[in-house]
């Protein structure tokens, strides 16, 4: 089945870049704090290390260094306080992240029940997602993962990271600049990870949202079946083009083992960084091959008024 994006799943999308934007000057800042703190210090080492690398040599110096500026309570001090920076950095991006999902959910939500009531020919027959109903749902399961820092998980990971860093500029011989941008590969690393995050909560919530439109949809007597449409393209899994297409009952899995597209109780390496979607397939109209696409039946004006009510 070709590739048909919807309304819902491009503003997805345009959701991501933003959250990528807010996640570019979250790093960016934690960053600087990093970068200013390790400076710090360093430069009270700077004028012996100096003299230190001239007069010895190179295994000398790095036993001398290591025992000298890696090693006491300031190193600790010094260690912990920047790893606390990234961690805090981290915390404040999974804010981001989760300060966007509850309204990805209710708007595919919205979407493909506006989308379902256009093909029964009655929207009437649907109503936009309540969000006084999100809490209940969720003490009911887990409708979606949400990015989430263990702490001292994390905390464990940046010491170690930070310290390698610093312990192989030292080791080198290097400046201060170029210790400090060895560094930053530690918050690129945050970054990408963030990103990533990113792009499996949102996946999620956005499935999560159809997901609940159709089992509303069976509530109120309508013949609905799932279907899974992947993003077909070069970056595109094979399990996942392989699925395009396929459908089943609203409440068995696809045959990778998810519920939807960004499904955190399947398989990481089914779930992780997906970008396909799920829509509803209404059995007495429509068949996988005579999949009507959602844009067709989507009115932006329209949806807005029944948005209103």
């Amino acid at each position: 089945m070709a590739d048909k994006t919807d309304w819902a799943h491009r503003k997805a999308d345009e959701i991501l870049d933003e959250i990528d934007e807010r996640l570019a000057e979250e790093y960016a800042e934690t960053q600087e704090q990093a970068d200013k703190e390790l400076e710090e210090y360093l430069d009270q080492f700077e004028d012996e290390r100096k003299q230190k690398r001239q007069e010895l040599a190179t295994a000398a110096f790095a036993i001398w260094a290591f025992g000298k500026i890696l090693s006491g309570r300031k190193w600790a001090k010094a260690r912990d306080k920047i790893a606390n920076i990234y961690v805090n950095g981290n915390q404040r991006s999974a804010s981001v992240i989760n300060g966007y999902t509850n309204g990805v959910f209710k708007q595919n939500y919205d979407f493909l029940s506006f989308v379902m009531g256009r093909k029964l020919g009655d929207v009437s027959r649907f109503n936009p997602f309540n969000m006084d109903r999100l809490k209940e749902l969720w003490k009911e399961r887990e409708l979606w993962r949400k990015a989430n820092i263990y702490v001292p998980k994390d905390q464990r990971w940046h010491k170690q990271k930070i310290k390698s860093a610093v312990q192989k500029g030292i080791k080198n011989g290097e400046s201060i600049p170029q210790i400090t941008k060895r560094l930053q590969n530690v918050g690129i690393s945050d970054e990408v990870a963030a990103r990533r995050t990113a792009r499996t909560a949102v996946t999620g919530a956005q499935n999560a949202g159809r997901l609940q439109s159709c089992r509303d949809a069976i509530k109120k007597g309508i013949n609905v079946e799932k279907i899974w449409m992947a993003t077909n393209d070069n970056r595109t899994r094979p399990s996942h083009r392989a699925l395009d297409g396929e459908h089943v009952p609203v409440e068995e899995e696809f045959s990778n083992g998810l519920m939807y597209p960004g499904d955190a109780n399947g398989a990481p390496e089914e779930y992780m960084n997906c970008r396909c979607r799920m829509d509803s397939l209404l059995v007495d109209i429509e068949t996988g091959d005579e999949y009507d696409s959602a844009d067709s039946y989507f009115d932006e004006t329209d949806f807005e008024d029944w948005m209103e009510g």
